[in-house]
């Protein structure tokens, strides 16, 4: 019964941290679009020729690619309910693994809203290349924290099958 009891506030935890850093990506980002709310004709920069703080209104997918409108809503059920149904299973079992998926799912939801309340994600970052430049590569930070979730789930989810399979080894 104490090992079930274990597991039980484990879980309990993981899902408390889940729900509060997707509540904080949620937060950030919904506060960085607000402080940038007007579009900027020129916008500036806060890194010198490298990083433009703008505005602009993606009704693409991301980083202003363009798609139907109803894909990108499917694409966005579709994530949201591979998310649920991975929910119980690798979710919670570890802290890292609540905390990454708290920045994807918060990042997910974040740009949701802007759809539902702007019809379109707004973008307030912007790189450049070769210091004159614009990359056309636009973000916000829910993006930022998307791809970050996401690259950090791989790497360390890999990790973990290498020592997986490392300690299968020892094992033979």
């Amino acid at each position: 019964m104490k090992l079930y009891s274990k597991i039980l506030t484990t879980k309990l935890k993981n899902i408390f941290f889940f729900l509060l850093i997707s509540f904080l990506v949620i937060s950030l980002d919904q506060v960085s679009k607000y402080l940038i709310h007007d579009p900027l004709k020129e916008g500036f920069f806060i890194i010198p020729n490298f990083l433009k703080i703008t505005y602009f209104e993606n009704k693409g997918v991301a980083f202003g690619i363009k798609l139907n409108q109803i894909l990108i809503y499917g694409l966005i059920l579709l994530f949201l309910i591979i998310v649920l149904i991975f929910f119980e299973k690798v979710l919670f079992e570890r802290k890292w693994k609540a905390v990454f998926m708290g920045f994807v799912f918060g990042g997910a939801i974040s740009n949701v809203i802007d759809r539902i309340t702007v019809g379109a994600v707004k973008d307030i970052f912007e790189f450049y290349y070769f210091s004159a430049f614009p990359s056309g590569l636009v973000f916000n930070l829910a993006d930022v924290f998307i791809v970050v979730g996401t690259i950090s789930l791989i790497i360390f989810f890999w990790r973990e099958e290498k020592c997986k399979m490392q300690n299968a080894k020892i094992k033979m």
